[in-house]
């Protein structure tokens, strides 16, 4: 049985005095494999460290794709990499389900060279599901992005989004 691969999304918030000048981004990871079982039930996803790409700045619930340079998401895109996921170190992040699937799904979530039980929301859709996850960074050792003495950081909680059609 083949399975496209799902879209997968990575929302930032932004936080700190200075944060008026930040974005609240999202972000899509390129390389995403899935593994199936004989009877087409997902065992796992694991996704590219090096693979997030910026999307778009978020204004609330909505995109905004003209705020953000070339030259901004390529900056950005190189420290999410580097700094943040290590992805040299660790190019693959990927989560094994351990439970069915149902309105939650459970796994564990291997990332930056930790391993943490997660539960995601799964929610049906016309043509498919989709499974919202939200992690503290800090429990994978990934100490949020800051600048500007703090003033203008990353909130530790990301919000991870993964839609299969």
């Amino acid at each position: 049985m083949s399975h496209a691969p799902p879209a997968v999304f990575v929302y930032t918030y932004k936080a700190g005095l200075l944060s008026r000048v930040a974005h609240d981004l999202k972000l899509r990871a390129e390389v995403v494999r899935v593994e199936h079982n004989d009877l087409g039930e997902l065992v796992s996803l694991s996704i590219g460290a090096g693979s997030l790409r910026v999307v778009c700045a978020m204004r609330g619930s909505q995109e905004d794709l003209r705020v953000l340079s070339a030259a901004n998401r390529t900056e950005i895109e190189s420290i999410i990499r580097t700094n943040v996921l290590d992805a040299r170190r660790h190019p693959w992040i990927r989560f094994e389900v351990s439970s069915r699937m149902g309105p939650q799904v459970s796994g564990t979530l291997h990332l930056r060279g930790r391993s943490r039980a997660v539960t995601a929301h799964r929610i049906d859709q016309p043509g498919g599901w989709q499974a919202t996850l939200r992690l503290d960074q800090r429990d994978y050792g990934i100490t949020p992005f800051s600048a500007a003495m703090g003033t203008l950081r990353i909130q530790p909680e990301v919000e991870v989004v993964v839609r299969f059609d």
